[in-house]
């Protein structure tokens, strides 16, 4: 079995070496696998266009990503009144944590009592460190870094409001194709959450699970967020889409499924 966790077009860079040789490894495991396994659609789709793929090496099975409820807490149904919004993920620019601190900016600047928590490691974190100095927001931005337990990033989310992912707009960023699996660990937090419409999935979120798209823009993430703390009604209500929506998304149905359409049977 052949199990893809990402796509990206040209992964090192149009027409190089390296671009060729990982194209060349991708088709032939995709052309003798015995089974394929994509994590949406749009990355199955582009992957089959761009190694042309023929016949039944175009069937994948999709299976998204998922988190582990039984073990993961979530935000108490009082949780609103942290007023604390959390960001999980590897900071490299296609991220977009600096329009994020510009939005804390803005908020600040209105008197707003909101903090952030920045959780992960990554090329940028220093630059945002200094960002954060320089827009006087150090009382109002915790950074983690990388937390090497991932009960311990639960534990954060669980202590968060409001979950933020406001990727950046590019047409070569791998996020078009992907299931981004900061976006189920919010959910299954319970944590309403606001992002840019760059993840495949994130309109399926905004319709079934609560979550709100906004412009990759400072000043549109800020009002996001203030909206989403205004009323604690409507957050309680977003909590429970959150909830309800991640469901479907528990490791062990995944894998059950998976295993009832591979026709393999467990125990």
């Amino acid at each position: 079995m052949l199990w893809s966790v990402d796509f990206t077009p040209d992964r090192f860079g149009p027409g190089t070496l390296l671009t060729r040789l990982y194209d060349s490894l991708d088709g032939l495991s995709c052309r003798h696998a015995d089974a394929r396994v994509e994590l949406s659609a749009v990355a199955r789709d582009a992957r089959n266009g761009r190694l042309a793929l023929e016949g039944r090496r175009r069937d994948a099975h999709i299976v998204p990503m998922g988190t582990w409820l039984d073990r993961a807490p979530a935000v108490p149904p009082d949780g609103f009144a942290r007023r604390r919004v959390v960001f999980l993920g590897h900071l490299t620019p296609r991220q977009g944590v600096p329009a994020l601190l510009d939005a804390f900016a803005l908020l600040h600047s209105r008197g707003s009592d909101v903090t952030l928590d920045v959780i992960g490691g990554g090329d940028q974190l220093s630059a945002l460190k200094e960002q954060t100095s320089a827009l006087g927001l150090r009382g109002m931005v915790r950074f983690h870094g990388f937390v090497a337990d991932h009960r311990d990033v639960e534990r954060i989310l669980a202590e968060a409001s409001i979950a933020v992912a406001p990727y950046v707009p590019s047409e070569s960023s791998f996020t078009r194709y992907a299931d981004p699996g900061k976006l189920k660990n919010y959910l299954g937090a319970g944590l309403p959450v606001i992002l840019t419409d760059v993840p495949p999935n994130a309109r399926e979120l905004a319709r079934e699970a609560g979550a709100e798209l906004v412009l990759y823009d400072a000043a549109a993430i800020a009002a996001a967020i203030e909206n989403g703390l205004a009323s604690p009604e409507e957050w309680r209500e977003r909590r429970e889409r959150a909830l309800r929506y991640a469901r479907g998304f528990d490791w062990p149905v995944l894998f059950g499924d998976l295993l009832d359409k591979l026709g393999v049977g467990v125990g």
